[in-house]
């Protein structure tokens, strides 16, 4: 078929256009991760090339590049259009509905970069690659700088320790509290608790690591940063990942699990029973977070559980409908009654938070959806070899969404945690890879290979 000059020139026109196209999404993944760490005042670089990249994927999609034309095995994350919709339709019923337009600004920004990775993605293995090695880089570099805080007195620029005056508001503790206080990480995430939250997520990726040095070295740096974060939450999370590893790996997976014992004792040493010591408080938290009994400290669990408590007063005061996106701070603001410098607002609890903004409906669907992404993702995975892209990425994503159940508690909030929706939507995008390449190998298989089981003979009886 012959094409005319002018339009052979509109076509090499539109490929220039798009050819910029993957850096693009390559750039989103990466300030994603960097979030707060560039930024000036509350503009993100993120933001700057979430808008850019918003902008051209709309160009694509006029030029009849949607989706590149395959239609996605998964629907999963159709859920963010429901999740943003529920709680825009939530202003009606809301108890501050201005936290509520802040909160769908949180919700559009992660949903957002959810759905392009997932749309970019489609069912390309080599542009899942592409994201993936993105995201490594900068999750190492995320830890790297977590390291750096914790050891030596560097400090990133948007810390709130860096100038001193989050030390000063703390006068009142201890010298070897202040200590502690001002060697506690915050990466490229501001907040020591978020950080532990991020952090801990990438244990599985170095569990599943087929180089034996990355691995110990990783498992290492993550248990350093969530112990020098002091975020209890987060060590609970790595052992609950630990001890679901053997789901994931078989027989093989207690050699892992030996390794990162081994990592862990060997941390402990050089930390003094640093590691031991706070593993033991993190358990005995768990303990008192999850009683009955009522609880007046006011100390990190005290505090925390009387948030929730708030928060659940406020729920059943909207007979289960929620207050509203973001209304949990309007909540605290009314109901905080303990004696505290400062009135803490943030709930402190990701999935009570979802339970009180969302209402009891919301919370059920979420549910639903979270536990039936990572079973699917747990079917899926196992298919793959362990050495394989698809193998290893499947394991890893599938065991940090287990994990990130009791990880996001040990944040103030997830709702902004961008590495948060970076991973449902990797997760998402590796289901739609490894759907459509299984699909393609069961059609693509030969009718003679579909051997059909011979019938079994029929044994006759002996009289």
């Amino acid at each position: 078929m012959l094409t005319s000059a002018p339009t052979a020139s509109l076509v090499a026109k539109s490929g220039q256009r798009l050819s910029y196209y993957p850096l693009l999404m390559q750039a989103l993944v990466f300030t994603s991760v960097l979030g707060l760490g560039v930024s000036y005042g509350k503009i993100y670089l993120f933001h700057v090339v979430l808008a850019i990249a918003a902008l051209a994927n709309l160009d694509r999609t006029e030029r009849g590049h949607c989706f590149d034309g395959v239609r996605l095995p998964s629907r999963y994350h159709g859920f963010f259009f429901f999740m943003f919709v529920w709680f825009a339709i939530g202003l009606f019923w809301s108890w501050d509905r201005a936290y509520t337009g802040q909160y769908l600004f949180y919700i559009a920004c992660g949903g957002g970069l959810l759905m392009l990775v997932v749309k970019y993605v489609g069912t390309s293995a080599n542009r899942f690659r592409q994201l993936f090695e993105v995201a490594k880089w900068a999750l190492v570099l995320d830890m790297a700088a977590g390291v750096m805080e914790a050891t030596t007195p560097f400090r990133l620029p948007i810390s709130p320790l860096t100038s001193g005056a989050e030390l000063e508001s703390l006068d009142d503790l201890s010298s070897e509290a202040m200590s502690l206080v001002a060697s506690m990480p915050t990466g490229f995430h501001w907040n020591p608790n978020n950080y532990a939250m991020v952090v801990c997520l990438l244990l599985p990726f170095f569990l599943f690591h087929k180089k034996l040095g990355w691995a110990l070295v990783g498992i290492a740096a993550t248990v350093f940063l969530a112990v020098s974060a002091d975020s209890r939450a987060a060590l609970v999370a790595i052992v609950f990942m630990l001890l679901l590893l053997p789901a994931f790996r078989g027989k093989t997976s207690w050699v892992f699990v030996s390794l990162a014992f081994v990592a862990c004792i060997q941390l402990a040493v050089v930390s003094n029973d640093t590691v031991m010591e706070t593993m033991d408080t993190a358990f005995q938290a768990l303990e008192r977070y999850s009683g009955v009994e009522e609880d007046d400290d006011v100390d990190s669990i005290g505090v925390r559980r009387h948030l929730i408590e708030n928060g659940l007063v406020a729920l059943s005061e909207t007979y289960g409908l929620g207050v509203g996106g973001g209304a949990d701070k309007r909540v605290q603001e009314e109901m905080f009654s303990l004696p505290t410098k400062v009135v803490i607002t943030s709930m402190h609890h990701t999935w009570i938070e979802l339970l009180v903004n969302g209402g009891l409906v919301f919370f059920v669907v979420f549910v639903c959806w979270y536990g039936s992404l990572t079973l699917q993702l747990f079917r899926q995975s196992r298919r793959w070899p362990v050495e394989s892209l698809l193998g290893y990425s499947g394991r890893s994503l599938t065991l940090s969404l287990c994990g990130l159940a009791p990880a996001a508690v040990a944040a103030s909030t997830a709702i902004y945690v961008l590495p948060m929706y970076l991973l449902f939507g990797m997760a998402i995008a590796w289901l739609n890879v490894s759907s459509a390449h299984i699909t393609h190998q069961t059609a693509a298989r030969p009718a003679t290979q579909r051997v059909r089981r011979a019938p079994r003979p029929v044994l006759e009886r002996v009289a």
